[in-house]
């Protein structure tokens, strides 16, 4: 799709489906140069079915680069009406073959539609991931703990689903799997597979940054009451390693991956999630 960027974008300039340590779902090319960053997105099959993993894919984008990065969504002539609607959260919307493409690459101060990213955004979200990563390795460690002494305590019970659909600039998005333990949103993911699992992910991320953010201009700014969840996946501890990419991306976006489906485990995973929200300083929102 982005054969184009051989003939205008320099090798040395540009890197294709970047692997980042906090996104599951980066953008599909890194275009850089002095002082520069544009992360360039094309929509795949399931954004074009619902946009709002799109939305999401770029909300965590921005989260996790650098703040003076830029965003680009180009895609195909045919797709545009249906896209085209999203053009104030991206600095430029438009097709692979619009000329002045290459002139907003090139030029690090041309923000177009959106905003550079605010400082104390991204520092909530590290803030995030620090509260995160303590009930994570809290929930790793007494399931290991749990298996080693051959305990099986009971499950969690699937009740107190979660069924509200989730709006964010034009789009709407209806998570399934979602419950409320101890009063955090949380998502079953069921997979037993790394590839379904990470799918399942996917899916739980796009309602947690969807849920917990409002886009201002391509800006991100968290909600009041957004404060971290639960994805409960009990075949996690076989498939990700605590130090693993899939558990570090999760957090940063404010989600504590717990691989157990232990109901005293998960109980305490809330209980503390909250306990730690409850005693770190609210950023706020817009």
């Amino acid at each position: 799709m982005f054969f184009f960027f051989f003939n205008y974008v320099p090798g040395n300039q540009r890197v294709e489906r970047p692997d980042h340590p906090f996104l599951l779902r980066g953008p599909d090319v890194l275009v850089g140069g002095p002082d520069n960053l544009c992360a360039i997105f094309a929509p795949q099959a399931i954004e074009l079915r619902n946009p709002a993993h799109l939305l999401a894919r770029m909300i965590a984008a921005r989260l996790a680069l650098p703040g003076f990065a830029r965003t680009a969504l180009i895609f195909k002539k045919p797709e545009q009406h249906r896209l085209s609607f999203l053009s104030p959260h991206f600095g430029l919307t438009t097709t692979e073959s619009d000329p002045h493409l290459i002139q907003f690459l090139n030029s690090p101060n041309d923000f177009g539609n959106s905003e550079p990213m605010k400082p104390d955004i991204q520092s909530w979200s590290s803030r995030n991931f620090d509260l995160c990563m303590q009930v994570v390795r809290m929930a790793y460690r007494a399931e290991r703990v749990s298996r080693a002494g051959g305990r099986d305590g009971r499950s969690v019970v699937l009740r107190d689903y979660d069924r509200r659909r989730i709006s964010m600039g034009g789009v709407q998005y209806s998570p399934r799997n979602r419950i409320i333990v101890g009063n955090v949103s949380s998502s079953i993911i069921s997979a037993k597979s790394q590839s379904n699992m990470r799918r399942q992910l996917n899916a739980a991320l796009t309602a947690r940054l969807l849920s917990a953010y409002q886009l201002d201009r391509g800006v991100p700014y968290p909600l009041l009451d957004a404060v971290p969840e639960l994805a409960i996946a009990p075949d996690a501890l076989d498939l990700f390693t605590l130090r693993g990419k899939e558990v570090y991306a999760l957090a940063f976006s404010g989600v504590a991956l717990l691989p157990t489906s232990n109901q005293g485990i998960v109980s305490e995973a809330a209980f503390l999630s909250r306990k730690l929200t409850t005693g770190s300083a609210d950023l706020g929102g817009q």
